[in-house]
């Protein structure tokens, strides 16, 4: 039988306020960098696009190496504060300085960053509530994702309008500050590393070691049929929609 986890309401609780401050925070100031550098900086779209894929290509690349880290090392929260961070930094280095250089540069940052978050954070709930609970507790986490999505809209529009239009790369940078708040608030003592990983519930060695003996290579991976065909649809739809907001936004920032 396995032990359900009982975390305590403050490290869940902090978990929801991760949840929405990450909201924008994740990828950086997303579509609207490229409204921003063709109404405000009179950007070609050769440098926009230059601009836009490289987070998206460090991103790529940075995903296998993030995973890796987030499931060998036990300082996941510190993971997300060192993501956050570099957030913050290319936010306030593209605010501050639109060179093609520093928005590059920011660019490379925020997407490493944006590769480390989600295994974070779906490691960490992992190990605070379980596999048996995951699933309504990944629900949850959405939900606070896309209200931090709506409130994020919402102070970025009255930022723009009464202040100024790079003062939303201030309050993304701002909204990271809160995401590293939150995610310290979160105990550590009741995150269960191994369960973490994947491993059985806490308590289970048999199950652990039926787990431990699971874990497979690159190649094994890739020989699964199933995965791989999963991969090249998820990789065929990014190829097919990602590029359409930004595209919209220029389209709309030119008028």
């Amino acid at each position: 039988m396995q032990k359900q986890r009982r975390p305590s309401k403050k490290s869940l609780r902090s978990l929801d306020y991760l949840n929405v401050f990450l909201a924008d925070v994740r990828d950086g100031v997303g579509p609207y960098l490229s409204i921003y550098l063709k109404a405000s900086e009179n950007w070609n779209p050769v440098q926009i696009g230059m601009a836009m894929s490289v987070s998206t290509i460090a991103t790529v690349i940075a995903q296998t190496p993030a995973g890796a880290l987030v499931d060998r090392l036990r300082q996941k929260r510190m993971l997300i504060v060192l993501a956050a961070v570099f957030v913050s930094i290319g936010c306030i280095a593209i605010g501050l300085f639109t060179s093609l250089p520093v928005v590059i540069g920011s660019q490379i940052m925020i997407g490493i960053a944006a590769a480390i978050f989600p295994p974070a954070i779906t490691a960490i709930t992992l190990g605070l509530v379980g596999h048996e609970r995951l699933d309504r507790r990944v629900g949850r986490n959405e939900t606070f994702n896309h209200a931090g999505n709506l409130l994020a809209a919402v102070l970025a529009g009255l930022a723009g309008y009464f202040i100024a239009r790079k003062a939303i790369f201030f309050l993304v940078a701002a909204m990271a500050v809160g995401s590293i708040i939150s995610v310290r608030m979160i105990r550590e003592r009741e995150i269960d590393h191994e369960l973490a990983r994947g491993d059985g519930e806490e308590g289970e060695e048999e199950d652990k070691e039926k787990h431990q003996q699971r874990y497979e290579g690159i190649l094994q991976l890739l020989s699964d049929r199933k995965i791989l065909f999963f991969t090249i649809a998820v990789v065929l739809f990014h190829f097919a929609n990602a590029a359409m907001l930004p595209l919209v936004g220029q389209d709309i920032g030119a008028g």
